[in-house]
């Protein structure tokens, strides 16, 4: 049996213990460290902004413009939308009925076929009637499939002229010689008649 002696010599056992040391402070400085930058990155992030990165979050997308006061730009950008309001209201006051069908034809592609359209509800100008309750632009025709009916209905509303657009009928028939879906489809443009 061994004694008890220690057969290391004492200068490695102190350059063992030494590196044992310098390894666990490595470690306890390392974890100190990333607790700090964390911490400094949370801080940060938690902090209010500066006027310059609030300005910048506020306008998402948008560079400032060096000499360019953003008051300055918002003003500019009023006044285009005030410009256009009022080109809306005289389109308003006086329909431009060629501007409505062309912006209809933008919404028709070579999967679906006009056979008719007509604008119902117009007033009579040369007698004295008080104006139509209802003014409204309806559209029959084919399509390939019922999802080509519903793309042509989604692409109607998203024109923003009309009030309301709706599929009044779709059915299969006959054209030429295949079958279609036919579909009927009711552009309102005024409504004042009083709801059911």
């Amino acid at each position: 049996m061994i004694g008890s002696s220690n057969l290391i010599p004492l200068h490695r056992r102190r350059a063992r213990d030494h590196e044992r040391w310098v390894i666990r402070w490595g470690l306890v400085i390392g974890t100190w460290a990333t607790l700090l930058l964390t911490a400094h990155v949370v801080l940060w992030n938690i902090t209010p902004p500066g006027p310059a990165r609030a300005a910048a979050e506020m306008t998402p997308g948008v560079e400032p413009v060096e000499g360019v006061d953003p008051l300055t730009r918002l003003r500019g950008e009023a006044a285009t939308l005030e410009r256009r309001l009022a080109a809306a209201r005289q389109v308003a006051a006086r329909p431009a009925w060629a501007t409505l069908l062309l912006a209809v034809e933008g919404t028709l592609d070579e999967k679906v076929v006009l056979a008719s359209l007509a604008l119902v509800g117009l007033p009579d100008t040369t007698t004295p009637t008080p104006p139509p309750a209802r003014v409204s632009l309806e559209l029959t025709g084919y399509a390939r499939s019922h999802g080509d009916v519903a793309e042509l209905v989604l692409r109607l509303e998203s024109l923003g002229v009309f009030r309301r657009v709706q599929l009044r009928d779709t059915r299969l028939r006959p054209l030429l010689d295949q079958a279609a879906i036919y579909f009927d489809v009711e552009c309102i443009l005024i409504d004042l008649a009083p709801s059911p």
